[in-house]
């Protein structure tokens, strides 16, 4: 994949930096298709978004495929410190 890749505008009713921006409470989330934002593992990619958490603990985006094993990757927060997971694959011993 080249270039921008997937961009997600959001003009919600909370406050933001700039404009209008969502709030996502826990139980709110924003789906995309599928096949937006599928990287190969040796492909670059750029994760960027503008956060103001109420909690130190938290997804911020999350992407993986419904079924055991699957591919993915998480990027959150825990203990107010950002956090990237990215599964490839799963091995007997993981």
């Amino acid at each position: 994949a080249k270039g921008l890749v997937l961009q997600l505008p959001l003009e919600g009713e909370a406050p933001g930096r700039q404009g209008r921006a969502e709030r996502f409470d826990g139980k709110r989330t924003l789906d995309t298709s599928e096949d937006s934002a599928r990287f190969d593992y040796k492909d670059p990619f750029t994760f960027s978004a503008w956060i103001n958490p109420e909690s130190p603990n938290g997804t911020i985006l999350s992407k993986s495929e419904d079924y055991f094993e699957g591919e993915g990757y998480q990027w959150f927060l825990k203990d107010g410190k950002l956090r990237l997971h990215i599964t490839r694959r799963f091995t007997d011993i993981s």
